[in-house]
């Protein structure tokens, strides 16, 4: 067990005290985390699927003060991200951990993190760079620790997002080893090509009304306000007026429109996903600077009056995105040369260009006022995906294949599977929404953002994310006493 240098405290928690040394790695309050945890590497494959033999070292995290001989096995599946941001802001596990004897693993997503399935990072090898290869990793590294502590343990995966949906499709792909999931803020319905795309930047704008706490009138000034900036963009004077209001390290030119806006929506998008009722750095900030609560209604009260002008109206707007994007309050300039999703995030945009999973910005189209508040986008229709793809990665991702695989319509015929989703995150819009059988249930979380329902529990936290969490655990028992049972004929 790794130890540092931390106080001890005794954690009020929905399920169990928690008396362990913490870590704030989360920004809520001291928690425990990785500093409680050990840090372990499992030799897997790097393909699962050939007889090729080459190896790598997937990185997990393990907590075992809380097994007790017979407990379950609680799993997190890794997402797209170093593992520890999950290992320090899980509270739905290290919570209920205790009460039910757990082993507490957080598995990291091979490609990110330190777990590198090639030296030379994923463009070298990117052909293994899957949803399928990554549970396959789970599913071994499971295996592996039935055998280490107890054969008979349950097996209980989570994950939100991503996370979330590789959860759910755990327990669909691999019944045998896994006996149920908690899959928060899982949009599988995204991957469908009935989704409504445009349906994503109507939420985003709903947590900008009093639907959301905030402003009324917030929504429809942020709109009023992108139409100033499209004007502008008409004009030299007015990019030059917009450069400076806007603090841009560089200059606009007249085709810069487009990518300009997309930067502004960027930053609704990440206080509409990040709405949580804590201060926290889990989507934006740093640990001193951290988001603040809320921060869909602080950023609409700089949007709450149409101001008269329209220099008044953006310089509105532009306080309104600092209020995520200038978190430290020491951001020089703006750069906004690296919008383009292959820059930013290119080890997510290569996943969107081979399988087809999903992303936002810019695949999602808004469609303007009244059904957004942003304006009429470009749609990505398969054209102008494939021009996209071959350009940064020199393929074009395999349509529908996904979906046909793991998508909504493959959900009924499994079970154990409880799907959360908060009202306030965008992502809800492709989530599972109704109960599917008596044991494939939805959740939903009216004041909820994106999986507020894993983090660990807070005084700021609202009715109906406490009740969500106590009928997870009920189904965790659930599941818990059918897998011993089961396991005893």
């Amino acid at each position: 067990m790794r130890t540092a240098s931390s106080i001890v405290v005794f954690l009020l928690a929905s399920a169990a005290i928690l008396s362990v040394q913490v870590s704030a790695d989360c920004g809520l309050f001291p928690s425990p985390g990785v500093i409680n945890s050990t840090e372990l590497f499992f030799t897997q494959y790097v393909d699962h699927f050939s007889w090729n033999t080459s190896t790598y070292q997937e990185r997990y995290y393990v907590y075992e003060n809380y097994f007790r001989p017979g407990g379950p096995i609680f799993f997190y599946t890794g997402n797209e991200a170093d593992v520890e941001v999950f290992v320090n802001c899980t509270g739905l596990m290290w919570e209920n951990a205790e009460a039910v004897g757990a082993l507490l693993i957080f598995a990291e997503h091979r490609y990110f993190g330190k777990s590198l399935p090639c030296p030379g990072g994923f463009m070298e090898c990117g052909n293994y760079l899957t949803t399928d290869q990554a549970m396959a990793d789970y599913a071994t590294l499971i295996s592996a620790l039935r055998k280490q502590y107890n054969e008979s343990s349950a097996t209980i995966v989570f994950g939100g997002s991503y996370g979330g949906m590789l959860s759910a499709w755990m327990r669909m792909r691999y019944p045998a080893l896994v006996d149920g999931a908690i899959a928060s803020s899982a949009p599988i319905g995204c991957l469908s090509p009935k989704y409504v795309k445009e349906s994503y930047w109507a939420v985003v704008s709903n947590d900008a009304t009093s639907f959301g706490g905030a402003a009324p009138q917030c929504s429809a000034n942020v709109n009023q306000a992108f139409k100033d900036v499209f004007d502008y963009m008409t004009t030299e004077t007015g990019r030059e007026i917009l450069a400076s209001t806007f603090q841009l390290c560089g200059s606009l030119g007249p085709n810069d429109g487009e990518a300009f806006a997309n930067f502004i929506q960027g930053a609704f998008d990440a206080m509409a996903m990040g709405n949580y009722p804590f201060s926290t750095y889990y989507i934006s900030g740093t640990p001193s600077h951290p988001a603040p609560a809320w921060p869909m209604r602080v950023a609409c009260d700089y949007m709450a009056t149409n101001a008269s002008t329209a220099i008044g109206r953006l310089t509105n707007l532009y306080n309104a995105i600092s209020v995520i994007d200038n978190i430290t309050q020491d951001v020089v300039c703006y750069n906004t040369s690296g919008l383009n999703p292959s820059v930013y995030s290119p080890i997510w945009d290569f996943m969107v260009c081979t399988e087809d999973i999903i992303n936002e910005q810019p695949y999602f189209a808004a469609t303007g006022w009244p059904n957004d508040m942003f304006w009429e986008q470009p749609v990505y229709n398969h054209s102008r995906m494939n021009e996209h793809c071959t350009k940064y990665f020199d393929k074009t991702p395999r349509y529908g294949v996904l979906n046909d695989e793991l998508g909504v319509d493959n959900i009924p015929a499994s079970s154990n599977i409880v799907f959360a989703n908060g009202l306030l995150d965008p992502w809800h819009s492709g989530g599972i929404l109704q109960n599917i059988s008596e044991s494939i249930i939805a959740l939903i979380i009216p004041d909820g953002a994106h999986h507020l329902d894993l983090f660990f529990s807070t005084p700021q936290d609202t009715a109906a994310v406490r009740q969500v969490r106590a009928s997870q655990l009920h189904y965790m028992k659930v599941w818990i006493a059918e897998a011993m049972q089961s396991r005893k004929k």
